[in-house]
């Protein structure tokens, strides 16, 4: 668990692990959390507000509560420009991995159905599976 110290309800100290030894006290992984907060040692959380994954992060918020802090990371829908550009970026790189299999998956089983030693189907399926693997995306 992560822990920040608090003072004047101001974060002070970066989240991080709760030290053995802080001032003249020492132990303080020992103490209970009653004694933690009323030290200002207090439990950080960190929570994700995306719905979806084409999503972009748009700040975050941070609550000082009694007993601990949550940082909440905000997010907002893409604007149609970003949307745009995002799915370029994601359509780009399922085009190399789909080349790369292509190259190493299909194929071979191409060159095997030409000599005849497999069906095309076997070829054709593994063409499907990689598409499948690979898709590409279209704006909602």
């Amino acid at each position: 668990m992560r822990y920040v110290r608090v003072e004047n309800s101001t974060i002070v100290s970066p989240p991080g692990p709760l030290p053995t030894s802080w001032r003249n006290f020492s132990g303080l992984h020992h103490m209970s959390a009653e004694i933690l907060s009323s030290l200002g040692w207090l439990p950080y959380e960190i929570r994700d507000e995306r719905t979806s994954p084409d999503q972009i992060e748009d700040g975050f918020r941070i609550d000082i509560g009694p007993t601990k802090v949550v940082k909440t990371r905000l997010w907002r829908d893409r604007t149609p420009t970003e949307m745009t550009q995002y799915l370029d970026e994601v359509n780009s790189a399922s085009r190399r991995a789909r080349q790369a299999a292509y190259t190493t998956e299909a194929d071979p089983l191409f060159f095997k159905y030409q000599r005849g030693e497999i069906a095309e189907k076997e070829w054709a399926d593994k063409i499907t599976e990689i598409r499948t693997r690979y898709p590409y995306r279209s704006a909602p």
